[in-house]
């Protein structure tokens, strides 16, 4: 798995990289935010892509948080792009579930689906009351402004940091190690789902250090982690549709309904489940975790990789006497 010779991008500083891809990315997540309020009952894509746009994101503070000021739009920017990916789980799933055909279950199962769908108007008000404080109320745009004008002024000579493409990738070498000693010894599904999205976090940093990079190892390494992400994502599938069953069929049977359908079909998603975790589980251990480990090897940086793109000391002004 060698590595291509690439024809490295114009240099720039790294205060000035992150901010031309926190400027873009954030962007795309007023872009999203609006969609999903206006056109959700339309197309549930939309949520899809809101949620990919907020990680994508957040990856983008978290790998250049070094190189943004001030601090505190950085953790403000976090903090609420975090609460709104948080407030997606539900709709999310909701959105997967009713996506899903339900066997035949009769009064139980339509009634099913419209507590699915009521479920899901009520989790779009938590989206819109973030849309009405961040895009409404112009604080998104005021806090991304704020950090981007200052992380532009912090530094505009390339020459005071570190090259910041070697530097973004020691941070990826050093989140892939991370990621390798995260996986779950055992076919849990917890396990397995928590796995799924440090995988996911780690994709999405990689597609950054990707665009900026050119570099043959990180295109290797999205092509592992996509299939991590998909394959994970069906067990998360069948745990979400077996707890949401298992709770319908309490309610119908606590109602004394004739059908037991939902119940049988969660027992069967539940059952399903356990298959995956074990053939996942082994199919980490057989297959992804060597191809990462060579990935990590290739992309280990020299010894003198600096871990962070500071400034170099300046020497003490002296008092004339």
């Amino acid at each position: 798995m060698p590595r291509k010779a690439t024809s490295k991008p114009q240099q720039i500083s790294a205060s000035q990289l992150a901010a031309e891809m926190l400027e873009m990315r954030l962007k795309v997540v007023r872009t999203n935010m609006k969609a999903v309020v206006a056109r959700w009952k339309k197309d549930d894509e939309h949520l899809h892509e809101l949620r990919i746009s907020l990680r994508r994101a957040i990856a983008s503070l978290d790998l250049f948080a070094p190189c943004c000021h001030p601090v505190k739009d950085v953790r403000w920017l976090v903090r609420k792009l975090k609460a709104v990916l948080k407030s997606t789980s539900r709709a999310r799933d909701l959105d997967v579930l009713l996506s899903r055909p339900l066997p035949k279950s009769g009064k139980a199962g339509n009634e099913l689906r419209k507590t699915w769908i009521s479920d899901r108007k009520k989790a779009q008000k938590s989206l819109e009351r973030h849309y009405v404080k961040l895009i409404d109320e112009k604080k998104l745009r005021q806090h991304a402004q704020s950090l981007l004008k200052s992380t532009r002024k912090s530094d505009k000579s390339p020459d005071t940091h570190v090259d910041p493409y070697a530097w973004s990738m020691l941070q990826l070498h050093n989140r892939l190690q991370s990621l390798l000693k995260s996986i779950p010894p055992k076919p849990d599904s917890q396990a397995l789902h928590k796995f799924r999205i440090a995988a996911k976090q780690l994709r999405y940093t990689a597609e950054i250090v990707a665009d900026i990079t050119a570099d043959s190892c990180v295109t290797d390494l999205l092509n592992q982690l996509a299939p991590i992400q998909k394959q994970l994502g069906r067990l998360q599938d069948e745990t979400v549709a077996a707890k949401s069953l298992a709770r319908a069929g309490k309610k119908s049977d606590k109602q004394k309904s004739k059908t037991s359908s939902l119940r049988n079909h969660s027992e069967a998603c539940h059952e399903n489940g356990i298959r995956l975790s074990e053939e996942l589980s082994a199919w980490l251990k057989s297959d992804v975790q060597p191809a990462l480990q060579k990935l990590a090897a290739y992309l280990a940086p020299p010894a003198t990789a600096p871990e962070h793109p500071t400034k170099p000391r300046r020497k003490p002004k002296v008092r004339r006497q």
